[in-house]
């Protein structure tokens, strides 16, 4: 299984971000505790998702 981290604007749901595949969840943990650091919680969200959940947030 592959995994994405995603930032999100909260008003919209929109990716703004994408980074990855990586492929275990402890390196997309990582990556999500990174891009969080310097980020508006009030307007964005980071999210961590399987191929298959990026696939349906990308309505493909």
């Amino acid at each position: 299984m592959k995994y994405y981290v995603v930032i999100t604007k909260d008003a919209t749901g929109d990716i703004i971000q994408k980074m990855g595949p990586v492929s275990n969840l402890r390196d997309a943990e990582r990556i999500k505790s990174g891009a969080s650091i310097n980020l508006n919680h009030n307007e964005y969200s980071v999210q961590i998702l399987n191929e298959d959940e990026l696939r349906e947030k990308e309505g493909k």
